[in-house]
């Protein structure tokens, strides 16, 4: 079950860039898109509030797991278990937030040409581009909440199907009682 909690976890935080991946080696990114770039993510990624995030998953890996056909005792302890991993990582990616700026800024000077670096930038300040950035996360919330439930009882389903019967825990069968019974 904490492997689906961990599964679920990070179907929700998708959207993050693989930091552990590694790349070839990239030339210095000019300064001047580094710098928009910056802008950019303050724009886009820099003002969410990292702790609501982090509660929005954690209510919608709830809603998955309440959602799932299992005992009332697994379901407490999938929903403990998803809590206990989620409670104090709001704080951390907080923590990791400049860390992650720069990444992102290195990244999409590295991508972008200055002129398209303009053109997110503009977006990003207009009012169309202020709306997707406010509501968005509540359209990723949502998104979640209808898919979690189905990603989870595929992997459930897929768990059960790959369990050797050996594995299967044996029936509980009262003691035997002294006296020949």
């Amino acid at each position: 079950m904490r492997r689906l909690i961990a599964y679920a976890f990070l179907i929700a935080f998708c959207t993050l860039p693989a930091l552990a991946q590694t790349a070839a080696p990239q030339p210095d990114p000019d300064p001047v898109k580094v710098a928009l770039s910056r802008d950019i993510f303050d724009l886009t990624t820099g003002k969410q509030d990292i702790q609501s995030r982090m509660a929005a998953v954690q209510q919608a890996v709830g809603q998955a797991v309440a959602g799932q056909a299992m005992p009332q005792n697994q379901a407490a302890n999938a929903q403990a278990t998803a809590s206990a991993a989620l409670s104090g990582m709001g704080q951390i990616m907080q923590d990791l937030m400049p860390q992650l700026r720069e990444i992102y800024a290195d990244a999409f000077a590295q991508r972008f040409s200055l002129e398209e670096l303009q053109a997110i930038k503009s977006f990003y300040e207009s009012p169309a581009g202020a709306k997707l950035t406010a509501d968005l996360p509540d359209i990723s919330r949502e998104a979640m909440q209808i898919v979690l439930p189905k990603v989870m009882s595929q992997m459930i389903a897929q768990r059960r199907a790959n369990q050797p019967p050996s594995s299967a825990p044996a029936p509980l069968t009262p003691p035997a009682q002294e006296g020949g019974q």
